[in-house]
């Protein structure tokens, strides 16, 4: 829906950019990544949409990890087997990354969106998962030593996280930047959930918070798009930055919505029933109409 109504504003001059069915299809079946580097940048699409890389990145993510997990998993690993092994992939990538920076000399464009240069910042996320998974420490004891500690190691990823924003060398934020980061997340998405109840973490479980979280991947999607289409409206110059900030953040937030009422409901039910029916993939198509209708 959002590539639809972005290239019909396209054509419709509403939006900047161009169109091509290279740019396209390669947006559509999730190689955009590759195309930005193939094309410099330069690639013909909707202004705005450039934001898709990242979405490549993820679904080439999802395409293969299953796959070599269940492989993995084959031997019945222990658990720090696993770590390991996953962080041994970590250390490959940032390796790939330094010799493709320091001893290649490609451009930043090459490890910024490629998948096989940054494919690791979600790997730390499943060592999180396998080593240190807070949702599984929910119903365990807990004490307030371990609660000081988590809460300081939190405090240092958020220094460190900072540190890596601050520091501008392009060599640094191409290579071990993406590393550090994966690193400072860790501990602040550990405690964020082990300990949800905390001043620090509550406000991430309002109503509002939790609202904003569901609507997150729509507004994703389209805001780079409503900041291009408002940016090139004369009436906006007015207003200024902040101007243009509040309102695509407003629209960004109205878009999300609308998806969450009106488009995303219908797959809701439809993972629903897919759930209820893992033989197969899924009930026969018959029987899938029937169970929708009821």
């Amino acid at each position: 829906m959002t590539l639809a109504l972005a290239y019909a504003a396209t054509a419709a001059g509403i939006l900047p950019g161009s169109i091509s069915v290279e740019g396209f299809l390669a947006q559509i079946l999730y190689v955009s990544n590759y195309y930005f580097i193939a094309m410099n940048e330069a690639g013909d699409v909707p202004s705005g949409l450039g934001v898709l890389w990242s979405l490549a990145v993820e679904e080439h993510f999802y395409i293969v990890y299953p796959a070599a997990l269940l492989l993995l998993l084959r031997g019945n690993p222990k658990v720090r087997s696993i770590v390991l092994v996953l962080a041994a992939v970590c250390a490959l990538v940032l390796a790939w990354r330094m010799y493709l920076v320091l001893v290649a000399h490609v451009p930043h464009i090459r490890t910024y969106y490629g998948s096989d240069t940054r494919i690791d910042s979600i790997l730390f996320g499943c060592i999180l998962a396998f080593g240190a998974n807070p949702a599984h420490a929910e119903g365990g004891a807990t004490t307030d030593r371990a609660q000081r500690v988590s809460a300081l190691l939190a405090a240092g990823g958020v220094v460190l996280l900072l540190a890596t924003l601050l520091i501008r060398n392009e060599a640094f934020r191409e290579t071990l930047r993406y590393s550090l980061q994966g690193l400072a997340l860790m501990p602040i998405f550990y405690y964020a959930v082990r300990y949800a109840t905390t001043p620090a973490a509550l406000l991430l479980n309002t109503w509002w918070m939790r609202k904003l979280g569901v609507y997150s991947y729509a507004m994703y999607l389209c805001h780079h798009c409503i900041i291009f289409a408002l940016g090139s409206l004369p009436a906006m110059a007015p207003l200024g930055r902040p101007g243009l900030l509040v309102i695509s953040g407003l629209l960004s937030v109205a878009f999300a919505a609308a998806v969450d009422v009106w488009v995303d409901p219908y797959f809701r039910k439809l993972r629903k029933i897919y759930r209820a029916h893992p033989e197969a993939g899924g009930p026969r198509p018959e029987k899938l109409a029937s169970q929708q209708a009821r």
